[in-house]
């Protein structure tokens, strides 16, 4: 036998020795992480910050809120639930326009996540169910808004002014059953009865936007996805005096952050990275979450093969407490509320351990937040300059463009946004004085004297100087990261020594 027969024989039984290791590899990953393709790890959600949207398949998390404590009876972990399913009862409860005489309100920025959704992901054999997508008699009897509401969309079919992809989208949920991740009936009610709210307290008591408002007067902007473009219509239908599709254009955002140029930041990739692997860890270390999680397998008893991520457990199993459904069973009993306490918990703990200053989780939030809050500031700072601006600017996004807001705002208490959550910029005027202020609250509440830039700037009402949000997003924010411009703050060499 030649030596060249020798070393091709050789060369074989490494190609076949390579292979036979990739497959062992790749298998573990399945055993491990229940699937293959680009997320390496169970925790993969930052990552999404930092790159534009692709709309087959874009996964919230969706954990459920923590709670005070660790206490997880079921009464306690039912009130969690059903606080992030955000009832209609709730919706309607905030302190948005309200402020002493002798100011004016100039203009409201309002960031939402879209309303109530169907599930993204089931557990197998157990919550494969049909989830209603039509409006019930019921509900249209007792929210009279709906029929007018469903008349419109109904009546004006294609008549949308909007970005291509946007336009040819249903206008309202209206199916016998709900695709997977679509906007259910409830969802819709959540925004209309939000609109209906800032309708109230900012048109009809402060004047905000006249029957006689144009289209210089509101921006609208919407991720590609039927759920956003519909809780943005729903909530417009309910805001809007005098709603006309032919009066507002709906762009559309191809950013969870609605970045609009030099968008790809590297130093953001980084830190989403790290924030994912620093989840990774704390997965791989509680008990408590495994615990929960194999008590969920058991009794449905999907099998040894099935390995669940948490936040797809909880996506699959909250819809049923959000519709006052039974959660689903396993041949000898039925899941109680009180099962899912372990990853409430487990939610609970890693807000508190990621979100702390100096962690990668807070300079990701800062670096992929900074254009939405460099649009608001550019917004606001034309108003206070005299220009004409606009009276009325929405965001129409997801969990992921909600949950970093707070985050680098440092409102307290959270640990996710439920359904039809929204964050509120108000742009006030002293009348006596015509300096500026600004006011921030998240679902209803002023919570202006935690934000991170106005701790200790709040005025005797609680209304922060605006310049200090200038300042914040036109220096500071982007100081941490000794840059002086964002595109300088996303090269992953400068943000090294950060």
């Amino acid at each position: 036998m030649g030596q060249g027969t020798i070393n091709r024989i050789w060369r074989r039984y490494i190609v076949v020795a390579a292979t036979l290791i990739v497959i062992l590899v790749i298998a573990r990953s399945v055993w491990l992480f229940g699937g293959l393709g680009k997320e390496k790890l169970p925790v993969d959600m930052y990552r999404k910050l930092t790159d534009p949207l692709h709309y087959e398949d874009i996964t919230e998390n969706s954990p459920l809120p923590g709670v005070d404590g660790y206490k997880t009876d079921e009464s306690s972990v039912y009130k969690d639930i059903q606080r992030y399913c955000n009832p209609i009862s709730t919706i309607a409860q905030g302190t948005e326009g309200e402020v002493h005489s002798g100011y004016s309100l100039i203009s409201v920025y309002a960031i939402i996540r879209h309303g109530d959704r169907t599930p993204m992901h089931i557990i197998p054999n157990r919550t494969k169910m049909a989830w209603n997508c039509h409006f019930s008699d019921k509900m249209v009897a007792e929210n009279p808004i709906l029929q007018t509401y469903m008349d419109y969309m109904r009546t004006h079919a294609n008549q949308l002014r909007a970005d291509d992809r946007l336009k040819v989208m249903p206008y309202l949920p209206n199916y016998k059953t709900c695709p997977k991740t679509y906007l259910t009936p409830l969802g819709a009610l959540q925004h209309l009865t939000l609109g209906n709210h800032l309708n109230n307290v900012y048109n009809k008591k402060l004047g905000l936007l006249s029957d006689k408002w144009s289209e210089a007067d509101i921006s609208i902007e919407s991720t590609g996805y039927t759920r956003t473009l519909q809780s943005s219509l729903a909530l417009l239908y309910g805001f809007l005096p005098q709603f006309d599709f032919s009066k507002f254009y709906i762009k559309l955002s191809h950013w969870l952050n609605f970045c609009q140029k030099n968008c790809q930041c590297s130093a953001a990739h980084k830190y989403a990275q790290q924030v994912d692997e620093e989840r990774y860890e704390l997965i791989k270390n509680d008990v408590g979450l495994k615990e929960s999680l194999d008590v969920i397998n058991t009794i449905l008893d999907v099998g040894s093969s099935y390995k669940p991520r948490a936040n797809h457990v909880q996506d699959a199993l909250t819809p049923f407490v959000c519709h006052h459904r039974r959660l689903p069973c396993g041949p000898k009993e039925c899941l109680k509320v009180e099962h899912l306490g372990g990853i409430i918990n487990h939610t609970k703990m890693v807000a508190a351990v990621t979100n702390q200053e100096g962690k990668p989780l807070e300079k990701l939030v800062r670096l992929s937040m900074h254009p939405m809050l460099q649009r608001i500031v550019s917004g606001m700072e034309s108003a206070v300059l005299g220009n004409d601006s606009v009276k009325f600017t929405l965001f129409s996004g997801h969990d992921l463009t909600v949950s970093p807001l707070i985050d680098v705002l440092t409102l307290p208490n959270h640990t996710w946004p439920p359904y039809a959550s929204r964050v509120v910029f108000e742009l006030w005027r002293e009348d006596q004085t015509s300096s500026y202020f600004i006011k921030v609250l998240y679902n209803g509440e002023n919570l202006t004297k935690h934000v991170r830039f106005c701790q200790g700037f709040t005025n005797d009402i609680g209304l922060c100087p605006w310049k200090r949000f200038f300042e914040f997003v036109t220096e500071e924010n982007l100081g941490v990261f000794n840059s002086t411009t964002y595109l300088e703050a996303c090269q992953t060499k400068h943000s090294q020594h950060n």
